[in-house]
């Protein structure tokens, strides 16, 4: 499905591995972060997620 037509969503994680970072992007999540995120990064990620087009 392409970008624009899924709901933008964003893995929060409490693990850094490329691993986890893979089955996050096969799940269709468009962004992943691993906890704790500061508030100004996941501000950023959110804009980001929402005005991908």
């Amino acid at each position: 499905m392409k970008l624009g037509k899924r709901m933008p969503a964003i893995a929060l994680t409490g693990h850094a591995q490329a691993e986890t970072r893979l089955r996050t992007q096969t799940a269709g999540f468009q962004a992943d972060l691993t906890k704790p995120v500061p508030a100004p990064k996941l501000i950023a990620s959110i804009l980001s997620v929402t005005t991908q087009s």
